[in-house]
């Protein structure tokens, strides 16, 4: 009697394929930072999965405002739904939204 095993952990295809955040519950809650702005949290089936309190910019603070910060979010989430991690936004795009800094 002969038995193998394939030690290596490789997935087929169809389970790397697999986009967990598809069907996912994202929620946002927003926050307000004394003195520095607005930053915003995303969680996935309840549980925080983003903490984010300013642009990766240098030398800026947080959104100027609440609705600022909660255009950037669904941005965010949109690239989570899509499964692009991690769901890096560029400056173009914040231009592109009219996004104001603190």
């Amino acid at each position: 009697m002969v038995i193998a095993f394939n030690c290596r952990n490789k997935k087929p295809d169809s389970i790397k394929n697999i986009n967990p955040f598809k069907y996912a519950a994202l929620s946002v809650e927003t926050f307000h930072i004394k003195d520095k702005g607005w930053g915003f949290d995303i969680y996935v089936n309840g549980k925080a999965f983003i903490h984010h309190e300013k642009p990766q910019l240098s030398s800026l603070e947080g959104y100027a405002n609440e609705q600022d910060a909660v255009k950037v979010s669904k941005l965010v989430i949109s690239k989570i739904r899509s499964n692009k991690l991690p769901p890096v936004i560029s400056f173009y795009e914040l231009d592109s939204l009219d996004i104001r800094y603190k």
